[in-house]
């Protein structure tokens, strides 16, 4: 009974690779609620990657803010080897990238510094992949300069700005209704 939670954290983890994005956010959203996760940080940072790189279709706005708050309590400071916080920042970056690509640029480059701090689980090198490829492709469409992002980069920094950025995107849906 006390594996329970990791085999439902290979089963999202593997419902996502297959694509099955509900099943995949229904596992780790059962794991995060479990007690294991709460006792575990590690636990609830794999969920939280597995929902950041999932979540990040179809208006993710919302949870966003709830992943960004969780990941940052997690790691405050972003300089976990585990920290979820690079993967969490990176999925905010491809879904503003579209509305937004100088934004979506400088976000993307903060998740790739606090990325060398951190690390990229393996099993998410075709996200980042994918990502590098849609940021440099709206640069290059765009002609934006890959944006300089501090050393001293904080974790607090990356997330205050996906944070204004997801506001602003909030702000552009509200003016469409």
């Amino acid at each position: 009974l006390t594996h329970a939670p990791l085999h439902k954290l290979v089963q999202g983890h593997l419902a996502r690779l297959e694509g099955r994005t509900e099943d995949a956010s229904a596992c780790f959203r059962e794991v995060l609620a479990s007690n294991l996760a709460a006792k575990e940080s590690w636990l609830t940072q794999w969920c939280l990657v597995g929902l950041a790189w999932i979540e990040h279709s179809g208006g993710m706005a919302a949870s966003a803010r709830e992943l960004l708050a969780r990941a940052l309590s997690l790691d405050p400071d972003g300089s976990s080897l585990i920290s979820p916080l690079p993967a969490v920042v990176a999925a905010v970056a491809e879904l503003v990238v579209e509305s937004d690509a100088e934004r979506g640029a400088l976000i993307w480059e903060m998740a790739s510094r606090l990325g060398h701090r951190a690390r990229y689980y393996p099993m998410y090198a075709q996200d980042v992949a994918r990502i590098t490829a849609i940021v440099d492709r709206a640069r290059g469409e765009r002609g934006i300069p890959v944006p300089d992002v501090p050393a001293d980069l904080t974790a607090a920094d990356a997330i205050a700005e996906c944070l204004e950025a997801l506001a602003s995107m909030d702000a552009s849906l509200d003016q469409v209704t």
